[in-house]
């Protein structure tokens, strides 16, 4: 009778488990496949806010939070921060953004001595791409980045005015390095590598890395259309030996678009022009509203 050997993708089934066995047992789960039981690793997120001096966290799995962002995340608070979002300017910040959570899916945390720690890396860093039109061009976006194997998840971010991008890496080996100077190097160049990555597929689109900080993440958001595929393929990237020389954020050399030439499609640039107009006049209006206020209340 002939051999024959079960595998998983092109890894056959007894090296796969024996990698997984050197994981900690809190990230395996066990998976049943045509008779076969399979190890597979877990992906976890942490929502950390801090409120009042004070820092939360709390830990679920990615798939959760899929679900989450999907169907119910504080839609609401979003909805105010979108259109508070719209009669800002560039320098200024919404107040309910403060009240989101972070996702941080770089690594695992937990609180110790009410210091927020890291104890577990998973590799995943995320990319920002601009996008000022809104929904249109969040969903155009999106339909670009979801034809690529590495992208792990895709949304609009928390503004409506950006979409993220979640991507996996790993060493050569398929290992991750779990030493903090290891850690904080081979993170920074990742952000980077997949910044620029990101930007060789979208060359007419402002692209940013995420800030290297492995503790950084982005706000909580809602986004229906979410993209999720656990299965996504890691970029597999060698531990580097120091830390990038541009510790500072890069500006893209992406070509820069007016706000005209990335409205909707289906508006004109007279509309777009008109939205401008009456954001900046209610913008006016609130703030005199505010100033005859004051004076009232000192008379």
């Amino acid at each position: 009778m002939k051999r024959t050997t079960t595998t998983c993708g092109k890894t056959p089934i007894y090296k796969l488990l024996y990698n997984i066995t050197e994981m900690p047992k809190r990230y395996i789960e066990i998976v049943y496949l045509c008779g076969v039981t399979l190890t597979r690793y877990t992906m976890n997120v942490s929502l950390i806010r801090e409120e009042n001096g004070q820092t939360f966290l709390r830990t679920l799995s990615i798939d959760n939070l899929v679900k989450r962002i999907r169907e119910r995340s504080v839609p609401r608070l979003i909805s105010q921060l979108r259109d508070e979002i719209l009669r800002l300017s560039a320098e200024e910040s919404s107040h309910y953004s403060r009240k989101l959570s972070r996702m941080v899916v770089s690594g695992c945390f937990r609180k110790e001595a009410e210091k927020v720690q890291m104890y577990t890396y998973q590799g995943i860093v995320g990319v920002s791409i601009d996008a000022p039109a809104g929904e249109a061009e969040i969903r155009l976006i999106r339909d670009k980045l979801i034809l690529l194997p590495q992208a792990l998840a895709v949304f609009a971010g928390s503004g409506g005015r950006s979409v993220k991008i979640w991507i996996r890496f790993c060493r050569p080996d398929g290992t991750l390095p779990d030493t903090e100077p290891a850690i904080h190097m081979y993170h920074a160049h990742a952000c980077r590598w997949a910044a620029n990555f990101i930007r060789g597929q979208l060359q007419e689109y402002r692209v940013w890395a995420q800030p290297d900080r492995p503790d950084y993440g982005y706000r909580l958001t809602h986004d229906p259309g979410l993209y999720y595929q656990p299965d996504a393929l890691p970029i597999r990237m060698p531990q580097p030996m120091d830390m990038p020389e541009d510790r500072e954020e890069m500006e893209p050399a992406a070509p820069v678009r007016s706000s005209l030439q990335k409205t909707l499609p289906d508006h004109t640039p007279q509309e777009s022009l008109l939205a401008l107009f009456e954001a900046a006049l209610t913008r006016s209006l609130q703030e005199a509203h505010d100033y005859y206020t004051r004076q009232e209340w000192k008379e």
